[in-house]
């Protein structure tokens, strides 16, 4: 940088970051003291029993990461043949593509009806048998010497210890309940993949959910939450490692630059806080920052092999969401242009090889929606596809719930995003992205001047254009910052390159730069870790000691669980239930006939199905239901806007006659729930 622009540099740099950091400070201040007041009342009646219960799912946590290992080193030789691949691929990597192989492995098994604890265990088994077989390639990780990564470490230490006690509480957020964990319960019901009526949902790209499921298999869903907690940590590792492959030469380990992208990841109070449930943000940003690894690392070999793996991980990532369907396609697209000035005459050969091999990996979601319900893409392009038990009024309430997250789609909100995102967070589905994001904005907006240098330009050219990409379709499609968990990885990347050349051209600049970045990442662990520890509810920590047992936590946090374990207790397995008013299917034993939020409510599609309230009481006597849950204050919540008017006139008149018919026998009543007996005509 030359003399005359330093000061002016040093300026703005200071201006920013200290201005933003104080005025985000004044609008959000942590106040910790005030926040953790009488927090040690949390840790008394530790039970150490239930302790070693938590860590004992831990340990089957680790069996499983073992596991992933031994697959994903397997077939990375069996690609490798021999060219020393599989050395120079970070642990992280190669845990990602044995979790694909696994994830895999359970859905065949789901296909084929053998889903059975005894097999799971013996396939896990047999994948953590070929661990011992290899040794680990732990490049770049090393004991802190110096005290910037020292502070770092102990940062990021706290953060995870902290998310860790939070992922070992029982399962209460929506979306869990609804088909993350909801979907994989039905399964494991019938030992075997089917179509569920009325979940929509349950139909998308499963991948993380087949992980979700052999957790629930094997120790329970707080395995399931251990398990997107470990693709977090995997997530910041990959970052980690790509920092130090490819923006630091011979990886200089004495630079923070590694450690701070990852931390600048995984200190997002939207990433770290999301990564103790059960939803799949987390592991989707791992394979896409993996997906970006392979292909970057491609660009800089030009090995053929390399290419298979890229495509191997564009099909995982196609069977973990549908938008990256899309983004994949891209990366084809951008590998074409690249090899086109690399080589001319043979520039169509690795993104048709890659192409070819994602849509192997992901064509079994894709097939088995096609066949189950006549929508490859099930429930999206209803108007293209059609698809069984969906419709256009269905489609059309999804959109509408879409387009309500954030504050439009217009040139100026599109400008204005990353700051209302920032200050305007609970428009965006009520996800703190914290203030790293808005500090990097205009970094990642300069960023692509540095394409002017030689230096892995194909790399940086393959950051900025996925990033660019991600964000537009972010803005145009769904606005929730959930969904910008995956480019929070690529900015932690373009950021971590932009302090390097900093550095290197300006020290003040630099350090100016550097106390931003540590000054983001310590504030989002802190209000992370604050919102864990005082702000959740039910508080995690006494739950994880064991103060406050698994049945109380979830009825301290869901006000109908109390009557979840009435029915379960009072109503065989075998039977079935109705549920009005409830769309949250897990935890109930017997089988259910239920509807998701988007979907066609239950007994409205039971009313459509009919002429009369008597076929309707025949259609349940045949399918085994004799009694209905009826969450009464649930519905109470969104019966006026979003309930009533999906009925027409007529087809109300008849739900109010239904349950006014003398055949529903109230059988007893527990706070807003009513649970009915359906007595023979």
């Amino acid at each position: 940088m030359s003399r005359k622009y330093k000061i002016p540099s040093l300026i703005l740099a200071i201006i920013w970051t200290f201005g933003l950091v104080g005025f985000y400070y004044w609008r959000f201040p942590l106040r910790l003291m005030s926040h953790f007041e009488g927090f040690g009342s949390q840790m008394c009646g530790v039970n150490f029993g239930h302790i070693l219960i938590n860590f004992a799912h831990f340990g089957a946590g680790l069996v499983l990461l073992i596991s992933a290992y031994g697959a994903g080193r397997f077939l990375i030789e069996l690609v490798a043949k021999n060219s020393q691949l599989e050395r120079e691929l970070p642990v992280p990597f190669v845990c990602l593509v044995g979790f694909f192989i696994l994830g895999m492995a359970i859905f065949f098994l789901g296909v084929f009806g053998a889903l059975h604890r005894g097999i799971v265990v013996a396939l896990v088994i047999i994948f953590a048998a070929l661990f011992f077989r290899y040794k680990i390639n732990f490049q770049g990780i090393s004991l802190p010497k110096d005290w910037s990564r020292r502070i770092l470490w102990g940062v990021f230490a706290i953060l995870a210890l902290v998310c860790f006690v939070y992922a070992l509480t029982p399962p209460i957020q929506s979306d869990g309940l609804r088909y993350h964990l909801a979907a994989p319960q039905e399964y494991l019901k019938q030992r075997r993949i089917f179509f569920i009526p009325l979940s929509a949902f349950s139909n998308f790209p499963f991948l993380i959910e087949m992980l979700f499921m052999a957790g629930m298999m094997l120790t329970g869903d707080l395995l399931a939450h251990l398990l997107h907690w470990m693709f977090w940590l995997l997530c910041a590792g990959i970052i980690h490692a790509f920092v130090g492959r490819f923006w630091l030469d011979d990886f200089k380990k004495s630079s923070p630059a590694p450690l701070m992208a990852g931390l600048a990841f995984a200190s997002i109070p939207a990433v770290s806080i999301l990564a103790c449930w059960a939803f799949i943000d987390a592991a989707l940003a791992a394979y896409f920052i993996g997906f970006i690894y392979i292909f970057c690392l491609y660009l800089e070999t030009r090995r053929s092999r390399l290419v298979i793996l890229c495509g191997a991980m564009g099909g995982a990532l196609m069977g973990i969401k549908y938008t990256m369907l899309p983004l994949v396609l891209f990366g084809c697209l951008l590998l074409l242009i690249l090899e086109y000035f690399h080589d001319k005459k043979t520039c169509l050969r690795s993104p048709l090889l890659m192409g070819i091999i994602a849509l192997t990996c992901a064509l079994p979601w894709y097939l088995k929606n096609l066949i189950l319900t006549g929508n490859p893409v099930y429930p999206l392009a209803y108007n293209i596809f059609g698809g069984r038990g969906w419709s256009a009024a269905n489609a059309a309430f999804y959109a509408s719930k879409a387009a309500d997250k954030g504050l439009g789609a217009t040139p100026l909100s599109f400008l204005l995003s990353p700051w209302n995102a920032t200050f305007r967070w609970n428009l965006f589905e009520s996800f703190n992205p914290g203030i790293f994001p808005l500090y990097a904005a205009p970094f990642l907006i300069i960023s692509p001047l540095l394409l002017k240098t030689r230096q892995r330009r194909e790399t940086w050219l393959t950051l900025l254009s996925f990033a660019g990409v991600y964000y537009t379709m972010w803005f145009w499609g769904y606005q929730s910052n959930r969904f910008l968990i995956p480019f929070y990885g690529l900015a932690a990347l373009i950021i971590a390159r932009l302090f390097i050349e900093l550095k290197a051209q300006d020290k003040w600049v630099a350090r100016v730069f550097a106390a931003g970045l540590f000054i983001c990442i310590l504030y989002g662990a802190l209000w992370s870790v604050r919102w864990i520890l005082t702000e959740a509810r039910p508080h995690p920590l006494p739950a994880f000691l064991g103060a406050q047992t698994r049945e109380d936590y979830l009825e301290e946090a869901l006000d109908y669980y109390p009557a979840i374990r009435a029915v379960n207790a009072d109503i065989p397995a075998e039977q079935t239930i109705l549920c009005i008013g409830e769309h949250r299917a897990y935890y109930f034993k017997p089988r259910l006939i239920i509807s998701d939020w988007f979907d066609t409510p239950a007994i409205l599609d039971l009313i459509r199905k009919t002429k009369s309230n008597a076929e309707i009481f025949e259609i349940l006597q045949k399918q085994n239901c004799r009694h209905i849950f009826f969450n009464k204050g649930e519905l109470s919540k969104y019966h006026n806007p979003y309930f009533r008017p999906r009925f027409s006139d007529d087809e109300y008149r008849r739900f109010v006659e239904f349950m006014e018919s003398p055949r529903l026998v109230l059988k007893s009543k527990i706070g807003e729930v009513y649970i009915y007996r359906i007595n023979e005509e």
